[in-house]
């Protein structure tokens, strides 16, 4: 595996920007066989799945900052992340069912399994110094994230020639909305504390389909959306001695 990076940074006076990028590119091979056995008074089972599987993942992530003093006591900044992961695996192996009822059956197995994921990922912060122990913050993130999916599966019966060939399709979707008021002082009654208020949105949208490709149909489909809001508030304090704190 190799992961390459390139990053710049520029700072001047009240700007700070930085911007870089990181790629990644992996290779694995994984051999595995499978075996389950069954026995009852009626009948007795065997079964060996064996799988050649090469794995070939790929991605990048690209980063960017920027913050902006707007005073000695105001700051705001803004983050933005995307990354990109390609994972393919082509697998090949056999299928061998021995059974008391059925006899013996073989089937060849080729499958190709791929995902696409795009994650895109922002970050707009604001603090303010109150006084020389105490700031108030305003954090907003966000988040937009898809995963596409295609797995493809086609078995052929060694001994009658006949195949069966489906592919599942997935598509998933999330967005995430975080907004965080956060109010922090280093000097409570000798203690250090911070008090917020949080809210959090969600969303999936999760949707999957079966089809035959051989007899050109949809044998199932699946669609499923689910939306969250959670509403919260929260306070620490704490303090540190010589050998321990609480």
């Amino acid at each position: 595996s190799e992961s390459p990076s390139i990053s710049v940074s520029y700072n001047k006076k009240k700007w700070l920007m930085n911007l870089s990028n990181n790629y990644g590119y992996g290779q694995n091979l994984n051999k595995e066989t499978y075996y389950r056995d069954i026995y009852s008074p009626s009948r007795t089972f065997h079964a060996e799945w064996q799988r050649y599987s090469p794995y070939i993942g790929k991605g990048h992530r690209i980063n960017y900052s920027v913050d902006y003093n707007l005073s000695d006591n105001h700051k705001i900044g803004f983050m933005y992340q995307f990354t990109h992961i390609n994972d393919k695996e082509p697998i090949t192996g056999q299928n061998i069912e021995d059974s008391s009822t059925n006899g013996t059956i073989v089937k060849d197995v080729i499958q190709n399994d791929n995902s696409k994921i795009n994650r895109h990922s922002i970050n707009i912060n604001w603090t303010s110094k109150l006084t020389d122990n105490s700031s108030l913050q305003l954090i907003q993130d966000m988040s937009f994230n898809s995963k596409d999916e295609s797995d493809e599966v086609k078995e052929t019966n060694v001994k009658t020639k006949s195949v069966l060939q489906n592919i599942t399709d997935g598509k998933n979707k999330s967005d995430i909305y975080t907004t965080n008021l956060k109010y922090k002082n280093e000097n409570i009654a000798s203690m250090s504390g911070s008090f917020g208020l949080r809210y959090d949105y969600f969303k999936t949208d999760m949707e999957t389909s079966i089809n035959d490709v051989l007899k050109g149909i949809e044998r199932n489909y699946c669609n499923s959306i689910s939306t969250e809001n959670i509403y919260s508030a929260y306070g620490e304090l704490s303090k540190e001695w010589e050998k321990f704190d609480i």
